[in-house]
């Protein structure tokens, strides 16, 4: 059998056009790697599901080491480590701590993933897309664990760690342009004002769930650290995380998974990588918000939107909450 075009799967026995498979199932074209991929069938698609649940058990082994393991040295520091936030376990004390095993269990992730999308991904393009899209997700945080706090405090460690996955998603789509394909950033709209009231909503949901200590990351509240706060969560970390998550791994995730489902797993890839805050209800909440930010992403195919959504949601969260309930320790 010649190899499959990588513009091609297999549908009916037959080599299509990915677009064609969703005009004929669907009645209307869906770009891009996701629900318009529908030729994986049989033992292809139970190995695909088997690896993206195997995937997700890894994931949430890595990320309750890095968010609850503490050696001897570190319980030693444990007064001092309550007010951190992405590197609680990374950066105190002596020792090997939870943030150290956690890079090295993701960078074998990392390695296994790779693994799995060359070995299997050149007879099926959504397979190489999904590895692709869940190394992507490897980079999030194997970029957080390598960028200690005490070297780029505040917001110039997001602003580091989203450039790193930022480039990273750069070089993908330049070796797979397919991973983009369909995704617009289009001007917003009187649709989005009504998202973004609801993201003003859900940053003062997480607020109250997390605590008011645990979000302290600018150093004052004046105009320079809103602006400051803007562009670091708009233009780096929502645009990182949502292109990650929606533009890179769920469409892949629908078609391995289904519409549904995939939408569902993303949101779960997207609420373990939460669990870095020790707090099991904002799991919950980020289950939720990426459902939103899922629903919205497969209805509109449109990053300007969730972006918005997400960086609005952050602001609230750092900035705008501490000053209308700020913490006993704040003035």
């Amino acid at each position: 059998m010649s190899r499959p075009d990588p513009g091609e799967v297999f549908h009916g026995g037959e080599a299509v056009r990915p677009t064609g498979v969703a005009r004929r199932k669907h009645g209307r074209s869906v770009l891009g790697a996701g629900s318009g991929y529908v030729g994986m069938k049989g033992s292809a698609r139970r190995s695909a599901l088997f690896a993206a649940l195997a995937f997700l058990a890894m994931l949430l082994v890595n990320e309750v080491v890095i968010a609850y393991y503490e050696s001897a040295a570190g319980k030693q520091g444990e007064n001092q480590t309550d007010n951190l936030t992405l590197n609680q376990t990374d950066d105190q004390g002596v020792g090997l701590t939870g943030g150290h095993i956690g890079l090295i269990l993701h960078f074998g992730l990392f390695v296994a993933l790779v693994t799995w999308g060359l070995t299997t991904g050149y007879r099926y393009p959504e397979i190489r897309v999904l590895a692709l899209s869940l190394t992507l997700v490897q980079m999030v945080r194997i970029a957080n664990l390598s960028i200690p706090s005490i070297y780029l405090p505040g917001l110039f460690q997001f602003a580091a760690i989203y450039t790193v996955v930022l480039a990273v998603c750069a070089s993908l789509v330049s070796a797979e342009p397919r991973m983009m394909e369909g995704t617009v950033l289009r001007a917003p709209g009187r649709y989005d004002l009504a998202l973004l009231g609801l993201a003003v909503l859900m940053g003062f949901v997480e607020y109250h769930i997390l605590g008011a200590r645990h979000v302290g990351i600018v150093a004052d509240y004046g105009l320079p650290s809103l602006v400051g706060i803007s562009i670091v969560m708009l233009a780096f970390v929502g645009l990182g995380e949502e292109v990650t998550f929606r533009a890179f791994l769920q469409p892949p995730s629908q078609a391995v998974l289904g519409r549904w489902a995939g939408l569902g797993y993303t949101s779960l890839v997207f609420a373990l990588m939460h669990l870095v805050w020790r707090n099991p209800l904002d799991v919950v909440f980020a289950f939720s918000a990426g459902l939103i930010f899922g629903y919205v992403f497969d209805r509109t195919r449109n990053l300007t939107s969730i972006v918005l959504m997400h960086g609005v949601i952050n602001i609230v969260l750092f900035y705008f909450m501490p000053i209308i309930a700020p913490p006993p320790s704040l003035p």
